[in-house]
């Protein structure tokens, strides 16, 4: 009976393959170019040309470059929903075009040996096959503030005082500089109010901010700032596993060391590289891992209204899939590990020495954010 069911098994699985290869269908080919901000392979269709080629998201695809690289089955998703090396097809609501990337790993253009003179064609491989994937971790925000109840709410901004960090000395946020999501003049007065005095941006160049710098619409708080050297650039990768970032945190600790007053770090959203960074001086504060993930949970209560209470299923996929693997990161452990009672402070003594900072500039980082 066994060798029967696996005889079946097999058959199934043959047919499902020829039958997922027989109804492909190219669907569209249209040029590529580098992401300028994260390198992902951005393809140049944009969501209602998607949406009329019968592509939707949770739907698996294969894309054929016309080098000859190829992927196959490759889910649609409009987030970020995978693991370390997962490949996935992206359309984030603010992107103007979706892109291609392997999760925090090889850039998929120099995997591929891409270039910007080569097209794709994207061809459905089956038809809602990552259905279930989508619709477990789907969460989407809105850019209106009158969906808030709050400015701090909508400008995702708040005080750290978590371990042994003075209050009013580290603060979180959206971007400060950057419009797109119509946050940043919120966190420009909220910093007005608290009178921050150093800004260290984690999504943008130096060049960027001169840009912010001379346009009209940028919030005065911030320009005040800038105008006086009190704008860190300290762009970060969103891929938290590699060490290009190391130098980027070092930078922000080098200002933070360096400088006295009260101190605010934020990328575009305050969510991912915001959130790595936090963990990363929560711990180092002296933050227990509880600690450290409710302050990881505001953001996605502030932003999505998920909670632990509100929805317990897809609170625990975003715990184990983005909480536990920068933490892990930090302290060198496995994604998956449970890192609830490792040591945080060592770990985040280790990963800044990686960093390039000695024994004695962590001492001070400490010493400024909790005396």
């Amino acid at each position: 009976m066994k060798k029967v069911g696996v005889f079946f098994i097999l058959i199934a699985s043959i047919f499902t393959l020829f039958s997922c290869k027989n109804t492909a269908k190219s669907l569209m080919n249209v040029k590529i170019s580098r992401d300028p901000d994260f390198g992902y392979v951005a393809i140049h269709a944009d969501f209602k040309t998607l949406s009329l080629s019968e592509l939707n998201l949770g739907d698996s695809l294969d894309f054929k470059f016309s080098n000859g690289y190829e992927l196959k089955n490759i889910p649609y998703f409009d987030g970020y929903y995978g693991k370390k090396g997962d490949f996935m097809f992206v359309a984030y609501p603010t992107y103007t075009y979706p892109v291609l990337l392997k999760q925090y790993e090889e850039n998929i253009f120099d995997l591929g040996h891409l270039t910007e003179n080569d097209t794709v064609t994207i061809s459905l491989n089956k038809k809602d096959g990552f259905k279930d994937y989508q619709e477990a971790f789907s969460i989407k925000y809105s850019n209106d503030r009158g969906s808030f109840a709050g400015d701090e709410i909508f400008a995702n901004y708040r005080n750290i005082a978590l371990g042994n960090i003075k209050p009013d000395r580290l603060y979180r946020a959206a971007s400060a500089c950057d419009n797109t999501a119509k946050r940043a003049p919120y966190v420009s007065d909220l910093m007005s109010k608290d009178k921050i005095d150093y800004v260290f941006d984690l999504s943008n160049t130096k060049e960027k901010l001169n840009q912010y710098a001379l346009a009209d619409l940028t919030p005065e708080y911030w320009k005040t700032l800038y105008n006086k050297n009190k704008v860190f650039d300290c762009k970060m990768s969103p891929n938290f596993y590699s060490s290009e970032i190391y130098s980027s945190v070092k930078k922000l600790c080098d200002g933070i060391i360096d400088n006295n007053g009260k101190y605010l770090f934020h990328c575009f959203e305050g969510k991912d590289r915001t959130g790595f960074v936090a963990i990363l001086l929560e711990a180092l504060c002296g933050a227990s891992f509880d600690e450290i993930e409710t302050d990881y949970f505001i953001t996605y209560k502030n932003y999505y209204n998920l909670t632990k209470e509100s929805e317990l299923n897809r609170y625990q996929l975003y715990r184990f899939v983005r909480l536990f693997p920068m933490t892990n990161h930090i302290i060198g452990k496995e994604a998956d590990d449970d890192a609830t009672k490792e040591d945080l402070y060592s770990g985040a003594v280790n990963y800044l020495n990686k960093c390039g900072l000695t024994s004695e500039r962590i001492k001070a980082l400490i010493d400024k954010l909790t005396k």
